[in-house]
């Protein structure tokens, strides 16, 4: 096995069973071993994909042109220094490599709250850090690799980690049976309450209050896996915010608009319903003309903005 691969099997490996110790300190341990260990994955496909005699010139962070012996300009990998997780997203899209960059993205985020706040509740952090880490790498060692996954790790390392994906899908469907139960003013508010996500990156996301109120601005939210409190409207905020650059970037429709009750860009076009203070439509069709109002022209006094502006 080479060298790169036998490192980041191992990383792997010694993450596991820092897990398996079931405290803080070899949590964290685990986090730093396994997410390591994901990255050296990644620079082993790079050491494949580099060509013979070029110092495996994509592993390394700089690369030099120089002349072979027939006069020929060749790519050398040059340092002792090795790519940055940026340099690896660059070049895996240059060459068509596919990995889920946004459960990396959501898994470094979870990463770097765990190493800098170290909450009680890091376990369920380190939980679900993993559990998208076995997607990844179980993808993209059967994709990108072409190996098999139980034969590279071994079998105990594997299950290992199937079971970690295991416990971590039972929390999660603990949260959003949680928050089905509650009480909700809309049962969309309840379904976008189910796609919420902390600050750092969780889904692990329960409401707090017993369930008694019906006014989502009211509800708080706690994170099973870093402990943060935070409030129904920041969240939403980050929903809509992260959902409206996907619309930017990848093309679609916005999902929200601003709400002529609270101000806040949380009217949803559908339903047409506010999900930070439970506002309704008002006004259907325009009393002067009769076409139908839209739901960002709330604010005319049952007038279309073409009718208001007469």
């Amino acid at each position: 096995m080479d060298t790169i691969l036998n490192n980041a099997v191992l990383s792997i490996q010694v993450g596991l069973e820092d897990y398996q110790q079931k405290t803080l300190e070899r949590s964290l341990s685990s986090v730093r071993n396994v997410y390591a260990g994901m990255l050296l994955l990644f620079k082993e496909k790079l050491r494949r994909l580099s060509p013979p005699g070029s110092e495996e010139s994509l592993v390394k962070e700089k690369i030099e042109p120089k002349t072979d012996s027939n006069g020929e300009v060749i790519f050398i990998g040059t340092g002792k220094r090795t790519v940055t997780i940026h340099q690896i997203k660059e070049r895996f899209n240059s060459l068509q490599v596919h990995v889920d960059w946004e459960r990396l993205d959501k898994v470094s985020r979870i990463r770097n709250d765990i190493e800098h706040y170290q909450s009680d509740e890091s376990p369920e952090g380190v939980r679900e850090l993993l559990a998208d880490v076995f997607v990844i790498i179980s993808k993209f060692v059967k994709g990108e690799l072409e190996e098999e996954p139980y034969n590279l790790f071994g079998k105990d390392t594997w299950r290992a980690l199937l079971n970690v994906n295991r416990v971590y899908r039972e929390e999660r469907e603990s949260c959003i049976k949680a928050i089905k139960q509650f009480k909700w003013s809309n049962e969309k508010i309840g379904q976008i309450a189910s796609d919420l996500r902390c600050k750092c990156g969780s889904n692990l996301l329960v409401p707090e209050g017993g369930g008694t109120t019906t006014d989502f601005s009211d509800v708080s939210f706690k994170c099973k896996a870093c402990a943060r409190v935070s409030n129904s409207t920041d969240l939403l905020t980050k929903l809509i915010a992260d959902f409206e650059l996907t619309v930017v970037t990848k093309g679609g429709e916005t999902m929200a608009v601003s709400c002529y009750q609270c101000g806040q860009n949380t009217m949803l076009y559908d339903p047409e319903v506010c999900i930070n203070c439970g506002a309704e439509r008002e006004f259907d069709k325009c009393l002067r003309c009769s076409e139908r109002i839209p739901i960002d022209e709330q604010t005319h006094e049952g007038l279309c903005s073409y009718c208001a502006g007469l």
